[in-house]
């Protein structure tokens, strides 16, 4: 669910604004059947509230062209049709569930705000004049009434946000309730990183195991790990980060979060064969003072060194809160659903 509406939003961000008159109501594009293209106005209701075309379009072939830019036959299984269709009808049921919730919470958009977000999207078109603007638009499949509203969901979906995990947010962690969190989630070790020789690799490195072995030798004869690390270790990130290397699942090879984590505190771990070489793990107590300098990065997420989105804890259960609130939607298709597929959806 992460998905959701991270990628609606990140695929405009640029873009995001309100409702203003600048803009106006046109069809792109329908679905191809037996008889004839045909533009229909929506294509289900939830609770009673029609899903326009246009809006499912928008999702359906944005998830489409990723699908297919990963594997052109992605949609050669009709099973994997069905799927496609479900995903983006999850995506509508939490928009729908970020509404209700809204609704339950007395949360909406007041006037000022309102105000300042028509005079945005007046500022956008100047930006990129309305034409190119359009052109945008298009591009992504989204017409100028859904950039509308889009725009006001956006606004209202960060306000709800806001009122779960803003800082004065009814859910929001406090230091005590983080380190609680960070203990049960993460686990910090150490490492002595010896790099495969020549020739080497995962599963056939016996010159590598070899070395590894000494350094356990050495330390069962009561050399200190430290010390074996400045010797033997070949990572230089441990000179920077001396207490360890804090990881949860999904930051680390998974062959080193595993081993790592079958440890206790302070027991080393028999040599771990890697992507990149042999290592010794040692895992050591966390440290609240540097948990704490990480609390922002894991509850609010991250942008890591490569460019690549990390997503915290609270969006994690943000998600979580709008796919419970969705299951309690009422779902009725329209018959022009039958006729959906990655081939007929223009």
């Amino acid at each position: 669910m992460k998905r959701i509406f991270a990628f609606a939003v990140g695929a405009l961000l640029v873009l995001m604004t309100a409702c203003s008159d600048v803009l106006q109501t046109e069809k792109l594009g329908g679905i191809h059947t037996d008889g004839g293209d045909v533009y229909p106005e929506k294509v289900a209701t939830l609770d009673g509230e029609a899903v326009s075309f246009d809006e499912f379009r928008y999702y359906y072939l944005n998830y489409r062209d990723l699908y297919l830019s990963k594997d052109k036959n992605a949609f050669s299984d009709p099973a994997a049709e069905e799927r496609l269709k479900e995903e983006v009808l999850d995506n509508l049921l939490s928009n729908r569930a970020v509404r209700l919730l809204a609704g339950e919470r007395g949360i909406s958009l007041s006037p000022e705000e309102k105000k300042a977000a028509k005079a945005e999207i007046e500022e956008t078109v100047a930006l990129y004049g309305k034409d190119e603007l359009i052109e945008k638009l298009h591009a992504s499949y989204m017409s100028q009434q859904l950039y509308r509203e889009t725009a006001s969901f956006t606004k209202l979906y960060q306000k709800l946000y806001d009122s779960f995990y803003g800082e004065n947010g009814t859910d929001s962690y406090s230091d005590g309730e983080f380190l609680a969190y960070y203990r049960e989630n993460y686990l910090a070790v150490q490492e002595i990183y010896l790099p495969y020789a020549r020739g080497e690799k995962a599963g056939d490195c016996p010159g590598t195991l070899a070395k590894a072995q000494t350094v356990l030798a050495a330390y069962n004869e009561g050399a200190d790990y430290m010390d074996l690390m400045e010797e033997y270790g070949e990572d230089p990130g441990m000179e920077l980060e001396p207490d360890g290397y804090y990881i949860t699942e999904g930051e680390a090879e998974d062959v080193l979060y595993q081993a790592g984590a079958a440890l206790a505190e302070n027991e080393l771990s028999q040599p771990v064969e890697a992507a990149a070489g042999v290592y010794i793990l040692r895992r050591v107590p966390i440290k609240d003072e540097k948990a704490l300098k990480r609390k922002a990065d894991v509850l609010e997420g991250y942008e890591d060194g490569a460019g690549n989105r990390h997503s915290g804890v609270y969006e994690d259960l943000f998600l979580a809160l709008l796919r419970e609130k969705g299951k309690t939607i009422s779902v009725v298709k329209e018959p022009v659903w039958e006729e959906i597929s990655s081939d007929t959806v223009f």
